[in-house]
C-alpha cells in the first residue's frame, strides 16, 4: 500500500515538473538573455539557448540586431522571426531593429518617433514593417477596381515574386544569425507602422541589394509616383516602362544607334 502511494506521489511529481517546464518555456521564450550552460539551438529560425537544471528547462531566444556607422551614417541590421514575415516582394513585416544602442552616442532624434519602440537593457529597439525603397512588385491583394482576370494574374505573379524574395532571405546570414537583413536610409512610409528603406541581404559573404535583384529577375520594376505598372496584363512590357521613366533597363542592354548594324 505504501509503495503504491509512493508511486502515485512520484508520478504526480513528474507531472508537476513537466508542467513547470512547459510554463518556463512559454514564459521565457521572449527573453533576451540567458546564462549559457546548455547548447545553442534554433526555434523559428532564431538562435536560442537551452538551459537546464535538475527540475526545469529554460528556453530563451535572442534575435540578432545591431547598428553600425559608415561615414557617420547609421547602418542597421535587423532580423525577422519567421520567413512568413516576408509578406510580399516589396514588404518585410515585423522586423526587429536596434536603432539606438546605449553608449553609442547621441540619441538619433530624427528616428525617435518610429512606431513599436521597445526599451531593453542594451538599447532602444523598434519592430516595424519594411517597405523596400523604390520597388514596385506585383501585389498579392490587388484592388477590386481591376477586372477579376487581371487581379488573378497579378496575384499569381505576386506570389511568385514573394516566394523568390523568401528564397533569398532564407539564405541571408549575418554573424551566424539567419533571416537577417541590412537596412539603410530609413524614412517614414505613407502607412502607420511601415518604414521605407534600402534593404540588403548577405548571401555567401556577398552583399546583395534586394531592389536590384528584383529588377534583374523581372519580379519588380522601379517605382513611379505618377504611374502604376500593370502586373495583371497578359504580357508585361518592361522595356516601355524603363523608357517612360528615362532610366536604364538592367536586363535589356542599350543599343548604340551610332554604329550601323552591318559594320
Amino acid at each position: 500500500m505504501k509503495n503504491r502511494i509512493f508511486h502515485k506521489r512520484n508520478q504526480l511529481n513528474r507531472y508537476l515538473i513537466l508542467i513547470i517546464t512547459i510554463l518556463s518555456v512559454v514564459s521565457l521564450i521572449s527573453c533576451d538573455e540567458a546564462t549559457v550552460f546548455g547548447r545553442n539551438i534554433y526555434y523559428n529560425n532564431n538562435q536560442c539557448t537551452l538551459t537546464e537544471d535538475e527540475t526545469t528547462i529554460y528556453f530563451t531566444c535572442k534575435i540578432f540586431s545591431k547598428i553600425d556607422f559608415e561615414e557617420g551614417e547609421p547602418v542597421y541590421y535587423g532580423s525577422i522571426a519567421h520567413i512568413d514575415d516576408v509578406y510580399d516582394a516589396d514588404t518585410i513585416s515585423r522586423v526587429l531593429i536596434l536603432f539606438h544602442e546605449y553608449e553609442s552616442g547621441p540619441m538619433l532624434t530624427d528616428l525617435d518617433a518610429w512606431p513599436g519602440l521597445q526599451k531593453r537593457e542594451d538599447g532602444i529597439y523598434i519592430i516595424t514593417n519594411i517597405r523596400v525603397q523604390g520597388v514596385d512588385a506585383a501585389e498579392i491583394e490587388r484592388s477590386k477596381k481591376y477586372p477579376e482576370e487581371e487581379r488573378d494574374r497579378a496575384k499569381e505573379r505576386g506570389f511568385e515574386a514573394r516566394d523568390y524574395l523568401r528564397s533569398l532571405v532564407e539564405e541571408s546570414l549575418i554573424d551566424d544569425f539567419p533571416l537577417t537583413i541590412e537596412i539603410r536610409n530609413p524614412d517614414f512610409g505613407s502607412y502607420p507602422r511601415r518604414t521605407v528603406a534600402d534593404v540588403y541581404l548577405h548571401i555567401n559573404g556577398e552583399r546583395i541589394s534586394v531592389a536590384e535583384k528584383l529588377f534583374e529577375t523581372r519580379y519588380a520594376v522601379p517605382f513611379s509616383f505618377d504611374y502604376d505598372f500593370q502586373w495583371g496584363q497578359p504580357e508585361l512590357d518592361f522595356e516601355s516602362w524603363y523608357r517612360m521613366l528615362g532610366i536604364d533597363d538592367p536586363v535589356t542592354p542599350d543599343i548604340d544607334e551610332s554604329i550601323p548594324e552591318n559594320e
